[in-house]
Formats: structure tokens, C-alpha cells, sequence
């Protein structure tokens, strides 16, 4: 028996209603996916309220599990004059809060199906919950996605392609009044990186139902110069039970730079699919110019003459592979 808690649990949560807005024939909402998923085979009951009463509760104690369908709608976010604009907090309302929270005091086996557009902060219910799903928008046959992956017909291989901050007080003061304002030069994970915040979740972060080894990484080349191309290999290893993807990702940082650069910065990544047990090398091209900066004075492009060091793993701070790359001065070099 699985209980499905929340208002959102059946609610069409496509996206903003301004210039993003789409208006499909249908949506397949996360409750339909899983009651077309279990069929007669699991009961599921259906509490459509973020505010769970005693009769509520009752139910989600007594079921094998509960999943909660929660997070943001157009009514939180979207664009500004028409449609709600840009969030001051990156939590959750109290009351979507609460619900995680009530929903996980009483059943052990509580997953969380977020839906929202960008990061959103969740310390205060994180721990409380078993897994957790980030489904962003999921689109018109979204709710089939998510049943397939909350019960195993797919196995999850996603990356985030943005830091999940583990408070506001990590990121930038946010000014939504001023109508100018300076946010400098570092953003998303480099801001993170720079200061030395540990986020939630870091960017490239996602897990998988099986698990895989990343080894022996090496170069094409160790020097390099403007123009070259350096192919960096390493071999993936599927170490789990199931067939699965994982993304390989490759970064590059700048010791001794005589600039301001970042702390790391991601130059290339691939995907490898493989079979339990299987093994397969994976290629990843760097453009030498793609690790150039812009000179100010120069008014162009340019390559520091500096042994960078390059990082391969499974985010940005995940990244137990370590090599190096000389590469030449240069400027002006083009990045396009």
C-alpha cells in the first residue's frame, strides 16, 4: 500500500505561465504515473492536501510507503509583471514544509518528489526523508517518468546543472529592488568554490540505483599549444547490480595563475552507458583555447604559460583523478 500526499501530487506543474508557458493536450501528473504503473497490483491512496489531518496521518502511517509530491508552481515563480517573479527564499512554504516533515514522523519510508525550476533549500527536512526525486517542471508525460524511476524501470542519471546552496546566506545578497547592481565575477559553483561553502548538493551531483568506478586518467598530450585539442581517456566501470549511466566530468584549474581565475572550471563531460560488470573507455576533447582568459589591458584573449591541472570525477566535488597540462602562452587566441 503506498500512500501519495500532497496538493501538487495531481496537479498539472508544467512550468511558468508567461513566455515558457505551454498548453498540451493533456498532462500525465505523478499520481496517474503511479497508479497506471502499479495497476490493481498496490493500493495507493491519494491525500491531496498539504495540510495532513489525523484520518491523514492514519493513512500514511499504515502504508509500506509514502511519497510526497511537493516543491513550487508559477504561483512561487516565473517572470516578473506577469507572472510571480523571482523567489526571496530559496526554501519551501511552512506549509509544504510541514507536510515532509508530518508525512516523514509518521512512516520510515518517505520519498520526496520536488518540483520547481532552480534550487531549492531543504536542511531543515532533508534529513527526515529516505530519497528524494528532483523532477524540475516534468512536462507533459511526467508523471510516467516519475513512477519509472521511483520503481526501478529506469535507473536515474541525471546531473544538476547548477549548486544547491545549503542556505541563502551562501550565495550573494539578492537585491530585487535596486535597478542596477554589481554581482561581480564569480557565480554558481565558482562563487561557491571561492568562498569554501560546502552545498547541499554540488553541481554535476546525481545519483544512480547502481555504482561505478572512474580510473586511470591520461592525456593525449601533456604540452599543448594554442589551437591543439587534447583528448583526456579514463575507464568507467560499472561496479553495481543494474544497468546504468554515468557522466564523466572534466575540470581544470590554474595554480599560479598571475590572474583572478576561478577555483575550478568544467571543460568537458560525457555520458557512458553500461551493462553490470562492463568497462569502457570514455573520451573527453579539451580546445587548449577554451582555457584562455580575457585580457582587460589587451582588449583580447589570452593563454597563460602555466601547468594546469586537470580533474576528472563525477561533479565538482567529486573529482579523485588528478593530471597535468603545460600549455603555451598565447594572445591573442580565439574562443569561438
Amino acid at each position: 500500500r503506498i500512500a501519495v500526499v500532497g496538493e501538487l501530487a495531481d496537479m498539472a506543474n508544467i512550468g511558468d505561465t508567461g513566455s515558457s508557458a505551454v498548453r498540451p493536450a493533456f498532462v500525465v501528473t505523478a499520481l496517474q504515473g503511479i497508479q497506471d504503473f502499479v495497476g490493481s497490483e498496490i493500493a495507493v491512496d491519494h491525500i491531496a492536501r498539504d495540510v495532513l489531518g489525523a484520518e491523514d496521518l492514519a493513512l500514511v502511517e499504515a502504508a509500506d510507503a509514502v511519497i510526497v509530491v511537493t516543491g513550487l508552481t508559477s504561483e512561487d515563480e516565473g517572470e516578473s509583471i506577469i507572472g510571480a517573479g523571482d523567489r526571496i527564499d530559496l526554501g519551501l512554504s511552512a506549509e509544504r514544509v510541514k507536510l515532509i516533515r508530518d508525512a516523514a514522523a509518521a512512516n520510515d519510508r518517505c520519498i520526496v518528489v520536488l518540483e520547481g525550476g532552480s534550487a531549492i533549500t531543504m536542511g531543515e527536512w532533508l534529513p527526515d526523508i529516505e530519497a528524494l526525486l528532483m523532477a524540475w517542471y516534468p512536462g507533459q508525460m511526467g508523471g510516467h517518468a516519475i513512477a519509472d524511476l521511483l520503481f526501478g524501470d529506469a535507473n536515474p542519471s541525471g546531473k544538476l546543472p547548477l549548486s544547491f546552496p545549503k542556505s541563502l546566506d551562501q550565495l550573494p545578497p539578492f537585491d530585487n529592488q535596486s535597478l542596477e547592481v554589481t554581482y561581480d565575477y564569480f557565480h554558481g559553483y565558482r562563487y561557491l568554490d571561492r568562498n569554501g561553502s560546502e552545498p547541499e548538493f554540488p553541481f554535476g551531483f546525481g545519483l544512480s540505483y547502481t555504482t561505478f568506478s572512474v580510473v586511470n586518467l591520461r592525456g593525449s598530450q601533456s604540452q599543448a599549444k594554442a589551437g591543439d585539442v587534447v583528448r583526456f581517456s579514463v575507464d568507467v566501470t560499472n561496479t553495481g547490480p543494474v544497468a546504468g549511466a554515468e557522466v564523466v566530468q572534466v575540470y581544470v584549474t590554474y595554480p599560479g595563475s598571475e590572474v583572478e581565475r576561478s577555483e575550478r572550471e568544467l571543460k568537458g563531460f560525457s555520458k557512458v552507458f553500461l551493462e553490470p560488470g562492463a568497462t569502457q573507455t570514455v573520451d573527453i576533447e579539451v580546445p587548449v583555447n577554451d582555457l584562455a582568459y580575457y585580457d582587460v589591458a589587451a582588449a583580447a584573449w589570452a593563454l597563460e604559460g602555466l601547468e594546469h591541472a586537470v580533474h576528472a570525477g563525477t561533479s565538482s566535488r567529486d573529482l579523485p583523478l588528478s593530471t597535468t597540462l603545460t600549455v603555451s602562452a598565447a594572445r591573442p587566441v580565439s574562443v569561438y
